[in-house]
């Protein structure tokens, strides 16, 4: 009998479902959106949210293009659509992308300083070997 007991207590450990598993996430603080949006000269679509947390990103559109420039984000157009992704602790990725009058897109990622100063990191991209 005491078999038996302990074939069910077995099975019914296999055959239940797990206990919730929790994905770790880093312990990121939120980026404004406001704050980042101004800085770039773009202005968030209404839907947008006011913060970002790690690996959510906001849609913009480009208002003044001069001030994407400082950024290393050049030809781009009034109109043009802009992505921020907040990527890691203090980083945002913004991607800005149009198709007229010529297609143009443009990658760079960014540390946000608490006190509201971006400056664009290098691109950590390794160089393609050589054909």
């Amino acid at each position: 009998m005491a078999r038996g007991l302990l074939l069910c207590g077995v099975s019914l450990a296999l055959i239940a479902p797990p206990t919730r598993v929790r994905t770790q996430q880093p312990d990121v603080p939120p980026v404004p959106v406001p704050v980042v949006a101004e800085k770039l000269g773009v202005s968030p679509m209404p839907d947008a949210p006011r913060s970002l947390e790690w690996g959510k990103s906001a849609t913009a559109t480009v208002t003044d293009p001069k001030k994407l420039v400082p950024y290393g984000i050049k030809g781009i157009h009034e109109g043009a659509r802009v992505t921020i992704t907040c990527v890691g602790f203090y980083r945002v990725r913004v991607e800005a992308d149009e198709v007229e009058p010529v297609p143009v897109r443009a990658v760079v990622t960014l540390k946000f300083d608490p006190d509201g100063s971006m400056t664009p990191l290098p691109d950590k991209t390794p160089p393609k070997p050589p054909l």
